[in-house]
């Protein structure tokens, strides 16, 4: 004990006396040190550049703002920026993505093009932490910006697709990006459009035509050999043949994908697909698989950082306790939701969510108690969900007022 407290205030003081030390240095020379810092680590052999690139970034930030050698120094931190960004975000380190990501997007305002790029990672990250609206921002800017097609048909993509979900028209979007498809010859955008037609097909009700379209989407992509869009393709088949009733059909898509995704960095669609089991067992009846899946699910939103999936699960958990009759746990783990919803924006989350609530309280026999809660979010609903959607809300929020 007493070699642990000595070696305790050994570490303390060596780092007081270091930092003090770092302090009394001119900020010039603490530059150079920063500069000098870079070069050596960027000749070590065998180092993963990319792995240590933020903290490379922030020796090449310091040199620079410090005035040793501002061009080179400050070429070396959007350099470092990229890759290390790019690192933590495939790393499941979106926070420290995205603030690599915003800061380079900083950097390049006088770059339009280049800035567009970092836009499309950024955009990426924000979705992978449930912030949809914020990336639609992005996606604009890599629309209007791009060089390459296929960023610009992806921005297309996205913008589309949470358009669908947000009950607006994106029938100019799916010209232009159907189009730019057939120009650039581009697989991967005419897969994503086929996508986009399934979805757009589910939103409408018709699930089991959106399963179909899954099925050419699969083969052409397996044709193609783009074996990541095969397994979001089996995903997303297995969703829509969970809301179409055929429950064998989903867990055989779930299957397949899941056997393709056991690599660490593809941790955040197994996460998605686990999910998935939680609503396939929900359809069945099966409260009790359901929640074992749906908890699943939210640990590994929390491993992964996928603040999106976390949160869905979350309303996943839900559902099964109120199947179980465990009603209060139900309640309290919605709560847990609300605050998420407030940050994200998310429409799709808000509607699952008061789905659940209603659904939570009906069969708690405390319908009134819901209804004040239910009216304020269907009124931050208005005029960005589907008109469908909110009939059937409306339709549910009737149901609670007749008790």
């Amino acid at each position: 004990m007493e070699a642990t407290s000595a070696e305790s205030a050994y570490l303390f003081r060596h780092a007081v006396v270091r930092d003090a030390a770092y302090g009394l240095q001119p900020p010039s020379e603490r530059a150079v040190l920063h500069g000098l810092a870079l070069d050596i680590l960027e000749g070590v052999s065998g180092l993963p550049l990319p792995a240590v690139g933020l903290e490379l970034a922030r020796h090449a930030r310091m040199a620079h703002e410090g005035g040793y050698q501002p061009e080179r120094f400050a070429a070396a931190e959007r350099r470092h920026l990229k890759a290390g960004g790019d690192y933590a975000r495939f790393n499941y380190d979106y926070r420290g993505a995205l603030e690599a990501f915003e800061r380079l997007h900083g950097l390049l305002v006088d770059d339009p093009p280049e800035r567009a790029e970092v836009a499309d990672m950024l955009a990426d990250v924000l979705q992978r932490l449930g912030r949809f609206n914020d990336s639609l921002v992005c996606f604009e800017e890599v629309r209007q910006h791009a060089r390459h097609p296929e960023l610009v048909g992806r921005a297309l993509v996205h913008l589309a697709w949470i358009g669908v979900e947000s009950g607006r028209d994106v029938d100019e979007l799916v010209v232009q990006g159907e189009a730019l498809a057939e120009s650039a010859d581009s697989h991967r955008l005419r897969i994503a459009f086929m996508m986009l037609r399934a979805h757009r097909k589910s939103f409408a009700g018709d699930h089991a035509g959106a399963a179909a379209e899954m099925d050419a989407v699969i083969d052409y992509a397996r044709r193609t050999n783009d074996l990541v869009q095969v397994l979001v393709g089996h995903g997303n088949a297995a969703r829509y043949h969970t809301q179409a009733g055929d429950l064998a059909a989903a867990n055989a898509h779930l299957d397949a994908a899941e056997a393709m995704c056991q690599k660490p960095t593809l941790r955040h669609h197994l996460a998605a697909l686990v999910r998935a089991r939680a609503q396939t067992a929900i359809h069945a009846g099966d409260y009790e698989s359901a929640l074992r899946y749906a908890r699943e699910a939210v640990a590994m939103g929390v491993t992964t950082g996928g603040r999106g999936v976390y949160a869905d699960s979350l309303c996943e958990v839900a559902v099964a306790l109120t199947g179980l009759g465990e009603y209060p746990e139900a309640f309290d783990t919605l709560q847990e939701v609300r605050p998420i919803i407030a940050e994200t924006g998310d429409v799709p989350m808000a509607t699952a969510w008061l789905r659940a609530y209603a659904a939570l309280m009906r069969a708690w026999d405390k319908p009134a108690q819901a209804v004040p809660v239910f009216e304020e979010g269907l009124a931050e609903l208005q005029g960005r969900a589907p008109a469908e959607t909110l009939r059937e809300l409306q339709t549910e929020l009737d149901r609670l007022r007749r008790g």
